[in-house]
């Protein structure tokens, strides 16, 4: 089927995305098809499940929620995409009753995990430059929460640490990066563009 994203499971279903668009849930015993069904575009990144709902995310920056019991749509939400992306894309985040999730117009968005309602919306980068390759500010590296902070890197910008309940910037700093965010807790590691390996305090990012 073309798979091009990376898998996810609950305790009976694995689910992945192919390059045409669809998202298959296979029984994990044995390997059978369940449900089949249709995202809007081509998938990159990493399906989430949680709480019955299976999260999708497309490159043509649209989120859709799937009922992880038999396929059907529960509720969509939409980032405008730019023209030139990454090949690649960040995976969304599940944390309690709430979706984080990345887009490659360098917005991070949480969302009701339930309803998809909009809790708020954050810009992490802006684009700069004349040229669409100097405007691209992927959000491709996954996001990570880390008790009551969430930090999200961009290509061609910067990483931020957030307050995970409203969205408040916390620290920032300038990096391009488009893989690898990771936190032992105090400190929060992040690879860049350029090969190096970043290490900042997670409180106030020095």
């Amino acid at each position: 089927g073309g798979m091009s994203s990376g898998t996810a499971a609950n305790d009976i279903v694995v689910f992945v995305g192919t390059y045409h668009g669809d998202v298959i849930a296979l029984r994990q015993t044995d390997g059978s098809l369940i449900w089949k069904a249709q995202a809007s575009s081509e998938i990159l990144a990493p399906v989430a499940t949680a709480h019955g709902i299976t999260l999708v995310k497309t490159i043509d920056g649209y989120l859709t929620a799937f009922s992880a019991a038999d396929g059907h749509i529960v509720w969509r939400y939409q980032e405008m995409a730019p023209g030139l992306i990454l090949r690649g894309s960040s995976a969304p985040q599940i944390t309690q009753d709430a979706a984080l999730v990345g887009f490659e117009n360098g917005n991070l968005v949480k969302l009701n995990l339930e309803k998809g309602h909009l809790l708020w919306q954050k810009t992490i980068a802006q684009p700069e430059g004349i040229f669409a390759i100097q405007r691209m500010v992927d959000i491709d590296a996954d996001p990570i929460v880390v008790g009551r902070h969430v930090f999200a890197a961009t290509y061609q910008g910067r990483i931020t640490a957030l307050d995970l309940a409203s969205g408040r910037e916390l620290w920032t700093h300038d990096i391009s990066s488009y893989s690898g965010i990771a936190s032992d807790g105090n400190r929060v590691y992040v690879s860049d563009a350029q090969s190096h390996i970043w290490a900042f305090n997670a409180e106030n990012g020095s």
